[in-house]
């Protein structure tokens, strides 16, 4: 890893701690700089040990800062954006890394004005839904040019914000990377016929079309069970579908779990799955962090050709893909998987290997300070 630097870097996401962005705290927790985590929104309210940016500054300044908003009636996202801006003011930084091309717009005027790097780092949805680019993603093109970096962390990524406007030269690609010390190599050919998923339970994601390619796999094998782990808005109808379809003795609900017990079950599982989609909105996956945790403990992966997936996932090779959709074709290659553990482990193996070599945790952390640093 890189040796600490005497740099101060400013992360700002909309959230503390949310349990799948994962990549979000290997960012503050493990970049070589002196970290301000600022969160709450696209424009962040809060700092790091959840005191709002407001109690840091000057007593006198808020209270002139909440006169001017009663007298001028301002919008409250003026205030805020205020008190950040003399939170940077106040607690000089060499960069600000604004996770989510959202949040880059927020506080794009406000690094400008400060003259301090601004680096915007996508992540999914905020480059493909139609519900963030008719939003914040009308002004990407000005993120676009006043951004001194922007990231992508797919290829298909990448050519999505070439087509909305981002300016080559500034646009770099940097997958996530995952930790193969913790994502260890298990052993698929002598673990149970057990398919994990992983994963918020969301649209994109699709755990609803996985549960009906589960259902045709148990018509051939009644002893593979599907393990799915995670929390989201499609949760309880996945819970309903499991029970009208009579199959709640094979599939468990497992909830979110930490990053150790998730590991811990992904090396004694057969293969990992996932059934991921555009959704009619635009939305898809960057390079989902669940399937490089699955190639570094050693598994196979099933799953669509899909966005960032395809990135990582050698067909035949380090895992078997189908089309989105293809609801017989997967449970064809989870029925083969199943009858033949010598195919799983040979592709396991060859998943650890390819982790390992383009995908660990400290070539994505370097690749990244390398940009931020550029831009310093």
């Amino acid at each position: 890893m890189t040796e600490k630097s005497k740099k101060t870097i400013c992360i700002i996401s909309p959230g503390k701690n949310v349990y799948s962005e994962t990549f979000i705290k290997a960012h503050i927790d493990l970049l070589p700089a002196k970290i301000f985590h600022l969160y709450g929104g696209y424009v962040p309210r809060f700092i790091d040990a959840n005191k709002p940016i407001y109690s840091v500054l000057n007593r006198r300044y808020v209270l002139d800062r909440v006169f001017k908003l009663k007298v001028l009636r301002k919008p409250m996202d003026w205030i805020i954006k205020e008190d950040f801006k003399h939170f940077l003011q106040q607690n000089p930084v060499d960069a600000v890394l604004a996770e989510y091309g959202p949040v880059g717009v927020a506080v794009m005027d406000i690094c400008e004005v400060l003259n301090i790097p601004l680096i915007a780092h996508f992540h999914g949805a905020d480059a493909y839904d139609d519900q963030f680019l008719s939003t914040a993603g009308r002004k990407y093109p000005a993120l676009f040019k006043k951004a001194e970096a922007t990231i992508a962390v797919s290829r298909d990524m990448e050519k999505q914000l070439l087509r909305l406007g981002a300016i080559p030269s500034k646009l770099h690609y940097n997958p996530y990377g995952v930790n193969t010390d913790l994502f260890s190599e298990g052993d698929p050919a002598s673990a149970p016929v057990h398919f994990t998923f992983v994963g918020r339970f969301t649209d994109k994601k699709a755990p609803h079309l996985l549960i009906l390619v589960f259902y045709k796999v148990l018509g051939q094998i009644p002893d593979a069970r599907l393990k799915m782990v995670g929390d989201g808005t499609l949760l309880e109808a996945c819970k309903q579908l499991v029970q009208a379809l009579g199959i709640e003795k094979s599939v468990d609900f497992l909830g979110v779990r930490p990053p150790s017990e998730v590991a811990e079950l992904l090396r004694h599982s057969r293969a990992f799955v996932q059934h991921s989609v555009r959704t009619s909105s635009g939305d898809c996956e960057g390079t989902p962090n669940t399937v490089l945790e699955a190639g570094a403990s050693g598994l196979p992966v099933i799953a669509t050709r899909h966005a960032g997936i395809c990135d990582v996932v050698l067909e035949n090779e380090t895992g078997l893909l189908v089309d989105e959709k293809d609801i017989g074709g997967m449970a064809n290659h989870m029925v083969q998987l199943a009858n033949d553990p010598v195919m799983a482990s040979r592709l396991g193996s060859a998943a650890r290997k390819r982790i390992c070599s383009e995908f660990g945790l400290e070539k994505s952390i370097n690749n990244l300070w390398d940009i931020i640093n550029a831009v310093i």
